[in-house]
């Protein structure tokens, strides 16, 4: 018998993603918009070096239709609006338009991806468990071999998948399934089997009490769009997927400028 699907109605998506909105306004310090948008993506932000205007991140409404109880859908919803202000809260735009220009976009993705929610983890411990979950969600163990290049919350769905996919390295059914692999055990923080017990756990370090936040004045600071309405609070559907996620990131020396910058943070 097939198991019953108790995960988020519609109207507790809406309502989870209210309250979602709300809080990465707070952690943020200025507004924050969620557009509801359908497509193959799950979730993109972009312009994350503008630190002037409105936070916009978009979300497919139907990211979490597949997740069977209410409280893994409601982790891994918030865990990806966590996932995407962290893009906002660490910039490296910059960084994305060099890798992207020098082929190797999936792998920068894919470590900018931990770092941040590593950092996020060390900052605000109640996320660890949310991005935990999310991890778990988009790299099953079922697929962590499978011959495939996939970022998880990849930028632009399909279309950028597609062409990692087939081209240079990505060509390469061994190259694909090796990536997949080291995916799973990098974003899941699952060693190898071969790793020795000994070996010390890789994990986020001391970070601050986010409890000593102080929550900023309430103003219409945030705002979810379900359509073309600007408005704070009003939705609407869309159906395309045009823009694009994170912009392309720089010139010269690429590692050794992008570890600096990190170091120097």
């Amino acid at each position: 018998m097939a198991r019953k699907n108790t995960g988020l109605t519609k109207d507790e998506f809406v309502s989870e993603a209210q309250r979602l909105v709300t809080d990465l306004a707070f952690y943020a310090g200025r507004p924050v918009k969620i557009k509801l948008v359908g497509g193959d993506h799950i979730a993109f932000t972009y312009n994350t070096e503008d630190t002037k205007h409105v936070i916009e991140v978009v979300l497919n409404p139907n990211c979490v239709k597949d997740v069977r109880t209410k409280e893994r859908a409601t982790l891994i919803l918030r865990g990806i609006g966590y996932h995407e202000l962290l893009h906002h809260l660490h910039p490296a735009e910059e960084q994305y338009k060099q890798a992207n220009e020098e082929g190797f976009m999936p792998l920068f993705n894919l470590i900018d991806d931990e770092q941040n929610e590593r950092r996020g983890a060390s900052q605000f411990p109640e996320w660890g468990a949310h991005f935990q979950s999310v991890c778990a969600f988009i790299f099953p163990t079922a697929r962590r071999r499978a011959s495939k290049i996939s970022t998880g919350i990849a930028d632009g769905g399909a279309d950028e998948n597609e062409e990692a996919n087939n081209s240079g390295f990505g060509a390469h059914a061994v190259y694909r399934e090796r990536w997949s692999e080291f995916a799973y055990h990098l974003r899941r923080h699952i060693p190898h089997h071969h790793a020795s017990a000994s070996d010390p756990p890789s994990g986020p370090g001391p970070g601050t009490d986010s409890s000593q936040l102080q929550r900023p004045p309430q103003r219409e600071s945030f705002a979810v769009d379900q359509g073309s309405a600007s408005a704070p609070g009003h939705w609407a559907r869309h159906t395309s997927t045009s823009q694009k996620g994170r912009q392309a990131r720089p010139t010269t020396s690429f590692w050794s400028q992008w570890s600096k910058r990190r170091c120097d943070q």
